[in-house]
């Protein structure tokens, strides 16, 4: 493994770490929420508002982190950095950007067309 891919798997490291604290947070924070209404009704607003945003950050955590997860996975199996659609190498420069991504830009560009 180069010395660049082993800064890429650290990075991963990092990151998940990072996640998984997140996570925990927001977590503890769901535990907290209070059912029911406050006195006022921009009070319930705000307190609605917060509550979906909080849901919405914890769901996007909880996907980055699979994706870290798999591709620390696929660092283990030994097919870090090739793309899981075509088998091609994936370019350093967009794991570096990217480092859990699974596909090649091309393969990623196809995806989301045919996606739309």
């Amino acid at each position: 493994m180069t010395a660049t891919y082993e800064e890429l798997r650290q990075k991963l490291l990092s990151e998940r770490a990072f996640l998984i604290r997140q996570v925990r947070e927001f977590e503890e924070i769901a535990k907290e929420r209070v059912v029911g209404y406050k006195t006022h009704q921009a009070d319930d607003a705000t307190y609605a508002l917060e509550q979906a945003t909080n849901m919405a950050l914890e769901r996007h955590a909880a996907r980055r982190l699979r994706e870290i997860e798999d591709a620390l996975r696929r660092f283990e199996s030994g097919t870090y950095g090739v793309c899981e659609d075509c088998g091609a190498k994936i370019n350093i420069d967009r794991l570096k950007v990217l480092p859990w991504t699974a596909l090649c830009i091309n393969c990623a560009l196809r995806r989301e067309q045919n996606y739309r």
